[in-house]
């Protein structure tokens, strides 16, 4: 599906809330979907919870399939589960989709806007008209947010393939190696850094999760097996001991700052644990235990002369060797 999951989605809902329900056939015919397509979407449909039912219909003809009439409310335009949104929660809904960097993907803002207008049918018409205003008053500013307006394909297949729990086959350019390599991979969740997407997999082959940039997945197919999502794994807590969104092996560091830059490095939590003692000086020190060598070198370097790598000692030779070529450009 190009762009279209959760209009899909609200779409099928309808049809099957219609009092006479809906056949496979007649939901693909409305939504140009294939017979194998419609099947997955009344899976995902019912793993999220509506009760549809097969309803029994004449003998020979075409399976009817319901939404129970209790479960619905039916508007002038649009079939929905009944959901009771107050003002500040639709307004909470809204002002996370100006603050959430994933909804920059076309595709993704599409769906968003699509699922949006028609929760603010839920509301009355004055709540409505603020939070359009509201929307068109919010926003983020952002910079060097990567392009993902070739990947709208791979990021609707991904968001279908979650959503189902299906497994897909990825071709991935690796640029460590400058290959690209296919392989079955589990989608496990989506997450945002620095402007870009990433997509935790799991991969069966190696029995490992890894973490896969958006913009390198040159193609997917989303495969018939489906899988079941891990108990043990949680995105958020592993991004906790990440520095950015890489994972290499755990490296303990202590930084000293300069007092010019002090405030800014007390603003802000850098690393779970961390921890911060202030100077005679007006710098404080930091002690983090993070994984990610390459994004705490990159860290430190952007402080330039303000910041000073006091350990490991491999870590500083490490800094100050790469200053020693950058000296050398100039």
């Amino acid at each position: 599906m190009r762009g279209k999951i959760l209009l899909n989605l609200l779409n099928a809902i309808e049809l099957l809330s219609r009092p006479q329900g809906a056949t496979i056939q007649e939901i693909g015919e409305n939504l140009g979907l294939h017979r194998r397509s419609v099947y997955r979407l009344m899976e995902a449909i019912q793993e999220l919870g509506f009760p549809v039912y097969d309803a029994k219909g004449e003998a020979g003809a075409a399976k009817q399939w319901k939404m129970l009439d209790d479960y619905v409310v039916r508007l002038p335009n649009i079939t929905l589960p009944k959901v009771d949104l107050t003002p500040s929660e639709a307004m909470a809904i809204q002002f996370m989709v100006a603050d959430n960097r994933l909804s920059r993907a076309q595709s993704l803002r599409r769906n968003l806007d699509q699922a949006l207008a028609k929760l603010s049918l839920l509301l009355p018409q004055n709540v409505s008209d603020s939070l359009r205003r509201f929307s068109e008053t919010s926003f983020v500013v952002s910079k060097l947010t990567k392009d993902y307006s070739r990947k709208e394909g791979v990021i609707d297949d991904l968001m279908e393939a979650m959503l189902t729990s299906r497994m897909c086959e990825v071709d991935y350019h690796a640029y460590s190696t400058d290959h690209v390599k296919s392989y079955a991979v589990e989608p496990l969740s989506l997450c945002e850094h620095d402007g870009g997407l990433y997509l935790f997999v799991r991969i069966s082959r190696y029995e490992e999760i890894r973490l896969l940039a958006v913009e390198r997945i040159l193609g997917l197919r989303i495969l018939e097996s489906s899988f079941v999502y891990p108990d043990d794994f949680d995105p958020q807590e592993r991004l906790k001991n990440a520095f950015g969104v890489y994972f290499d092996d755990p490296v303990e560091i202590t930084v000293r700052f300069s007092p010019e830059v002090a405030k800014y490095v007390l603003d802000r939590k850098w690393s779970e644990g961390q921890r911060v003692t202030k100077l005679d000086d007006g710098g404080v020190e930091m002690w983090m235990r993070t994984s990610g060598k390459t994004e705490v070198l990159r860290w430190v370097l952007g402080f330039g002369p303000n910041a000073e790598v006091l350990e490991p000692a491999e870590l500083r030779n490490e800094v100050k060797m790469l200053l020693k070529k950058s000296v050398q450009l100039y």
